[in-house]
């Protein structure tokens, strides 16, 4: 019995992004460009977009691979670098300087994590 699976999107959510994860999940699935434009077509796309989309799909390498690596350092460094600066900034003869370098790593690691999160 074969699953027969839609892009359907929740409302009020990133088109482009569930599209892109839809088409990442059916590629990774083993669906052949025909099958993913059929489904989109099914779905309403225009069979123009849906061929460009599903072709588009079957790039030879995936890049969410490396947004989730970085995602989970910058994760990592973000906490690191924030417990480092309030610890400095707690204990009874902090060291500002570093404190400043730390929560400054967290900002910029936060930033690089969300960024990541937002296009994986």
């Amino acid at each position: 019995m074969t699953t027969t699976h839609t892009p359907s999107r929740p409302a009020g959510t990133d088109r482009i992004h569930d599209a892109d994860s839809w088409l990442t999940g059916r590629r990774n699935d083993g669906a052949t460009p025909p099958e993913i434009t059929a489904e989109l077509v099914a779905s309403g796309w225009p069979a123009d977009t849906a061929a460009a989309a599903a072709l588009r799909s079957m790039r030879a390498e995936d890049r969410q691979d490396l947004l989730w690596f970085a995602l989970c350092w910058s994760s990592g460094l973000a906490a690191v670098g924030v417990t480092t600066g309030v610890h400095q900034l707690l204990a009874d003869s902090p060291d500002r300087p570093l404190a400043a370098e730390a929560l400054t790593l967290a900002i910029g690691a936060m930033t690089i994590a969300v960024l990541c999160g937002w296009l994986a």
